[in-house]
Order: structure tokens, then sequence, then C-alpha cells
């Protein structure tokens, strides 16, 4: 999981801005504020959603609020909005799809079943990455820390498939990286765990593995590790820690 610089959590709303990508089969118990925004299937938004450029929404999801996109919004087959659908391009609209508060369109109004979501999102990232069709997705993710693709990708709030996320906790099952000045509500369990500096945990944090704090970030809670934790000298930890291993390191 991936959460870039500056990103903020607050009046009920996740603010990037960037893209923000979920995973299938997520819980997310905020609204989404962002440029492009893609959900995956069988996903559940609790608020709404702000995209400044396009929306995309995969198979059976729900959002529970109002929609506001200045772009085209891709809706699969049994997606259900809660509130109001407000766009200025294009809709793209599958069967079953239920918009409780109606909506208002400006552009063309298409009735069918689009690709799945994860087609988009594979030659989203493609494109973003200048990547030929020939190389194959599975390997570009392999390899992304191996070339400047990886900074890419870090600019983009990206949320694995079976990610849980309320103002109490957020829980994935792969490792996370937090980026520079973010502010998170909430506890995080996580593989991995990598936060970078000036950053903020209204929470505490439990890692599988390894926990890493860059400086000058705060931790309002508890810090445990089953492997090693490594913090600078000057973050700030309101709890205990926790671990098989405590490293505190210098920095320029």
């Amino acid at each position: 999981m991936i959460l870039p610089d500056k990103t903020r959590m607050g009046d009920g709303n996740i603010v990037c801005k960037g893209d923000i990508l979920i995973g299938n089969y997520s819980e997310i118990g905020y609204g989404l504020i962002g440029e492009n925004v893609f959900v995956g299937e069988r996903t559940d938004i609790e608020g709404e959603i702000e995209a400044r450029k396009d929306l995309r929404v995969g198979a059976f999801s729900t959002v529970n609020g109002d929609v506001y996109v200045e772009g085209d919004v891709y809706l699969a087959e049994r997606v259900k909005i809660c509130g109001k659908l407000i766009l200025l391009g294009n809709l793209d609209i599958g069967d079953d799809v239920k918009i409780d508060g109606g909506f208002e369109s400006k552009g063309w109004i298409v009735i069918r079943n689009p690709p799945p979501i994860v087609v988009f999102i594979i030659l989203y990232l493609m494109t973003l990455l200048k990547l030929g069709r020939g190389e194959e997705f599975e390997k570009i993710l392999d390899e992304l820390s191996e070339d400047d693709a990886g900074d890419t990708l870090k600019r983009i709030f990206i949320c694995p498939a079976s990610t849980f996320m309320d103002a109490q906790k957020l829980s994935v099952k792969t490792p996370i990286e937090i980026g520079e000045a973010c502010n998170i509500i909430g506890s995080i369990k996580a593989d991995d765990i990598k936060i970078k500096k000036e950053t903020t945990i209204l929470g505490g944090i439990e890692s599988n593995n390894d926990v890493e704090i860059a400086k000058n970030s705060e931790i309002h809670g508890d810090v445990h590790a089953r492997g090693r934790v490594t913090l600078d000298r000057d973050v700030s930890i309101l709890g205990k820690i926790r671990a098989k291993e405590i490293v505190i390191r210098d920095h320029d």
C-alpha cells in the first residue's frame, strides 16, 4: 500500500493531490478526493467521491454519498450510488446501476457494461509509466523498485485488495509506505511499515515484520513489530515500543 506525500485524513475524507486506486473487496470508511479515482469491484466507499478528472467504479461496488466528477464517469454493472451523481463529462453506465439521488451530466450517456476495472488500471499504469504492451503486469510490479517507475507510482494513493480503513484502523495484508507530511487517523496494521519524515499517525502501529520511521514524525500510540524498529533521533513515540530489535539512527 502506498500513501503519497501530503495525504490527509479529516472531515470524513481522504484527500490526495494525485490519483487514487482502491483494490477489489475493500472497505473504505472515508470519502475520496483526488485527480483520477479508480474503485475496484465489490468495494464499499463510506462517503462522497470528488474526482478532478475521471472516475471508474467496478462491478457490485457501493458509494455511500454524493459523487462529483469534472471528467468522465464509468460505472460497471450493479454499482450503487446512495447519493447524487454530478459530472461534467460523459457517463458510461452498466446494467442494473442504481443512483438514488439521480444524476446530472453535461456529456453523452452510454448504457452498456464497461470493461472490468482491472483492464483500465493496467492500461493506466502502462501509460503512466510509459511501458510497451509487451510487458507483463506482474513483472512490472516486481521491477518497480529497480527503476524510476517506482517514484512515479509513489505519487499515487494505492490500496491493495481487501484493504480495511476507517477512523479507528487501517489494515492491509501487504507492506505499507506512508509519504512525507501526511496526517493519518487511526491505528495501522501491515506486513511492513515505512513512515517518511514529518508525518503524524494518530494511533499505534503494528507490523508483522519491520518498522521504519523517519525524522520529525509523531506516532500517537504504541509501536509493535515482530522484527526491527528503526527510528530517526527526533521521532516522537507517545506510547511503548515492543520489537525484537530497536535501532536509533543519525540523519543529515
